[in-house]
């Protein structure tokens, strides 16, 4: 999935993951995992909005990456000593 641009006072980056429209309205929440932030969903159908819970467990939505974030290397690629 692509990468949204963000705006030169951004902190994060964000790397969609999953479409909207895959997602429950009302289920989204972001956990933290270090220095980067998950937006994480109900799936669509799997949402009870009484007691707000999911039935089957969360997805991934989005990522958010610190913008000063050195980007990984590509896997094989070996570092130039």
């Amino acid at each position: 999935m692509p990468i949204k641009k963000t705006g030169s006072r951004a902190r994060y980056r964000h790397e969609i993951l999953v479409d909207n429209s895959k997602c429950a309205s009302g289920s989204f929440r972001i956990i933290k995992r270090g220095k980067h932030r998950i937006m994480i969903c109900c799936p669509r159908g799997h949402y009870d909005k009484k007691h707000q819970v999911c039935r089957v467990g969360t997805i991934g939505k989005t990522v958010l990456h610190p913008k000063g974030e050195r980007k990984h290397r590509k896997a094989g690629k070996s570092r130039k000593a």
